[in-house]
């Protein structure tokens, strides 16, 4: 069995190097649609 790790980090405590990945994935797949990535919940 596979162990995973999950740490949760409140949005106020990610640094840029942070937000870096989720933004590209969510651009590259929502933009067009949605517009661009915050790290704040609409």
């Amino acid at each position: 069995m596979t162990k995973v790790a999950i740490h949760v980090v409140a949005h106020d405590k990610l640094t840029t190097s942070d937000r870096t990945e989720p933004r590209r994935l969510f651009d590259d797949e929502y933009q067009a649609d949605c517009g661009e990535w915050g790290p704040d919940p609409p």
